[in-house]
Protein backbone atom coordinates (compact mmCIF):
# COMPACT_ATOMS: atom_id res chain seq x y z
CA UNK A 1 0.00 0.00 0.00
CA UNK A 2 1.19 3.32 -1.00
CA UNK A 3 2.29 5.61 1.82
CA UNK A 4 -0.56 8.89 2.08
CA UNK A 5 1.24 12.41 0.73
CA UNK A 6 1.25 14.51 3.84
CA UNK A 7 2.04 17.49 1.72
CA UNK A 8 -0.03 18.40 -1.40
CA UNK A 9 0.16 20.62 -4.49
CA UNK A 10 -1.58 23.20 -2.86
CA UNK A 11 0.63 23.79 -0.03
CA UNK A 12 3.39 23.76 -2.23
CA UNK A 13 2.07 26.73 -4.29
CA UNK A 14 1.60 28.43 -1.33
CA UNK A 15 5.01 28.43 -0.28
CA UNK A 16 6.30 28.92 -3.56
CA UNK A 17 4.19 32.38 -3.68
CA UNK A 18 5.03 33.62 -0.27
CA UNK A 19 8.19 32.55 -0.82
CA UNK A 20 8.25 35.01 -4.00
CA UNK A 21 6.81 37.81 -2.17
CA UNK A 22 9.74 37.42 0.39
CA UNK A 23 12.07 37.47 -2.19
CA UNK A 24 10.52 40.21 -3.79
CA UNK A 25 10.18 42.42 -0.75
CA UNK A 26 13.36 41.49 1.14
CA UNK A 27 15.84 39.71 -1.25
CA UNK A 28 16.89 36.16 -1.19
CA UNK A 29 19.13 36.16 1.99
CA UNK A 30 15.94 37.05 3.88
CA UNK A 31 14.34 33.45 3.04
CA UNK A 32 14.47 30.92 6.07
CA UNK A 33 13.05 27.26 5.92
CA UNK A 34 11.16 28.94 9.32
CA UNK A 35 10.15 32.01 7.83
CA UNK A 36 8.54 30.79 4.88
CA UNK A 37 6.51 27.97 6.61
CA UNK A 38 4.93 30.51 8.89
CA UNK A 39 3.88 32.83 5.83
CA UNK A 40 2.14 30.10 4.52
CA UNK A 41 0.80 28.71 7.62
CA UNK A 42 2.52 24.88 7.54
CA UNK A 43 6.01 23.60 9.55
CA UNK A 44 9.29 23.57 8.58
CA UNK A 45 9.46 19.92 8.00
CA UNK A 46 6.92 20.33 5.39
CA UNK A 47 8.96 22.71 3.66
CA UNK A 48 11.83 19.98 4.13
CA UNK A 49 9.60 17.38 2.54
CA UNK A 50 8.51 19.61 -0.40
CA UNK A 51 11.53 20.84 -1.51
CA UNK A 52 14.89 19.57 0.34
CA UNK A 53 16.64 22.59 1.24
CA UNK A 54 16.23 26.77 1.60
CA UNK A 55 17.96 26.51 -1.54
CA UNK A 56 15.90 24.65 -3.56
CA UNK A 57 12.86 26.50 -2.56
CA UNK A 58 14.36 29.40 -3.57
CA UNK A 59 15.06 27.66 -7.17
CA UNK A 60 11.73 26.45 -7.22
CA UNK A 61 10.42 29.59 -6.49
CA UNK A 62 12.78 30.97 -9.46
CA UNK A 63 11.33 27.67 -11.84
CA UNK A 64 7.77 28.51 -11.16
CA UNK A 65 8.09 31.53 -12.38
CA UNK A 66 9.50 31.10 -15.48
CA UNK A 67 7.08 28.13 -15.84
CA UNK A 68 4.39 30.73 -15.28
CA UNK A 69 5.69 32.96 -17.93
CA UNK A 70 5.95 30.24 -20.41
CA UNK A 71 2.46 29.60 -20.17
CA UNK A 72 1.67 33.12 -20.71
CA UNK A 73 3.71 33.21 -23.90
CA UNK A 74 2.61 29.87 -25.33
CA UNK A 75 -0.91 31.03 -24.51
CA UNK A 76 -0.04 33.67 -27.74
CA UNK A 77 0.23 31.55 -30.46
CA UNK A 78 1.14 31.61 -33.81
CA UNK A 79 -1.07 33.20 -36.75
CA UNK A 80 0.01 34.52 -40.51
CA UNK A 81 1.48 37.87 -39.25
CA UNK A 82 4.77 37.68 -37.75
CA UNK A 83 4.36 41.39 -36.56
CA UNK A 84 1.15 40.98 -34.94
CA UNK A 85 2.37 37.48 -32.97
CA UNK A 86 5.38 39.76 -31.94
CA UNK A 87 3.16 42.57 -30.33
CA UNK A 88 0.51 39.92 -28.99
CA UNK A 89 3.85 38.16 -26.90
CA UNK A 90 4.72 41.54 -25.97
CA UNK A 91 1.07 42.21 -24.41
CA UNK A 92 1.56 39.11 -22.58
CA UNK A 93 5.45 39.29 -21.49
CA UNK A 94 3.68 42.57 -19.95
CA UNK A 95 0.67 40.99 -18.52
CA UNK A 96 2.64 38.57 -17.01
CA UNK A 97 5.23 40.90 -15.02
CA UNK A 98 1.91 42.78 -13.98
CA UNK A 99 -0.51 39.51 -12.78
CA UNK A 100 2.37 38.07 -10.90
CA UNK A 101 5.07 40.79 -10.05
CA UNK A 102 6.99 38.90 -7.64
CA UNK A 103 7.58 35.86 -9.51
CA UNK A 104 8.78 38.75 -12.46
CA UNK A 105 10.95 40.19 -9.81
CA UNK A 106 12.35 36.96 -9.01
CA UNK A 107 13.31 35.59 -12.20
CA UNK A 108 14.84 38.61 -13.03
CA UNK A 109 16.84 39.93 -10.52
CA UNK A 110 17.97 36.07 -10.16
CA UNK A 111 18.65 35.62 -13.61
CA UNK A 112 18.72 32.51 -15.79
CA UNK A 113 21.07 29.71 -14.48
CA UNK A 114 23.31 28.70 -17.04
CA UNK A 115 25.01 25.59 -16.95
CA UNK A 116 28.28 26.56 -18.99
CA UNK A 117 27.94 30.18 -17.72
CA UNK A 118 27.63 31.13 -21.61
CA UNK A 119 25.04 33.49 -21.67
CA UNK A 120 23.95 33.14 -25.36
CA UNK A 121 22.67 29.69 -23.89
CA UNK A 122 19.84 31.97 -22.43
CA UNK A 123 18.60 32.03 -25.72
CA UNK A 124 18.22 28.44 -25.54
CA UNK A 125 15.87 28.57 -22.81
CA UNK A 126 12.46 27.44 -23.84
CA UNK A 127 10.64 31.09 -22.76
CA UNK A 128 13.30 32.78 -24.50
CA UNK A 129 13.49 30.58 -27.65
CA UNK A 130 9.71 31.75 -28.13
CA UNK A 131 10.09 35.45 -28.07
CA UNK A 132 13.93 34.81 -30.24
CA UNK A 133 11.87 33.00 -32.96
CA UNK A 134 9.16 35.34 -33.14
CA UNK A 135 11.82 38.08 -33.51
CA UNK A 136 13.20 35.35 -35.96
CA UNK A 137 9.96 35.52 -38.19
CA UNK A 138 9.80 39.40 -38.00
CA UNK A 139 13.14 39.90 -39.21
CA UNK A 140 14.08 36.77 -41.25
CA UNK A 141 17.16 38.16 -42.92
CA UNK A 142 18.52 38.36 -39.17
CA UNK A 143 21.43 36.09 -38.21
CA UNK A 144 21.22 34.11 -35.14
CA UNK A 145 23.95 36.56 -32.99
CA UNK A 146 21.60 39.62 -34.16
CA UNK A 147 17.95 38.73 -32.72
Amino acid sequence: MARPRLHDDALRTRLLEVTSRVISSDGEAAVTVRKAAAEAATSASAVYALFGSREALVAAVSEEGFRRFAEHLAAVGQGVDPAADLRDLGRAYRGFALADPHFYRVMFDRGVALADGDPADAVEQPTFRVLHDAVGRVLPGASAEHV
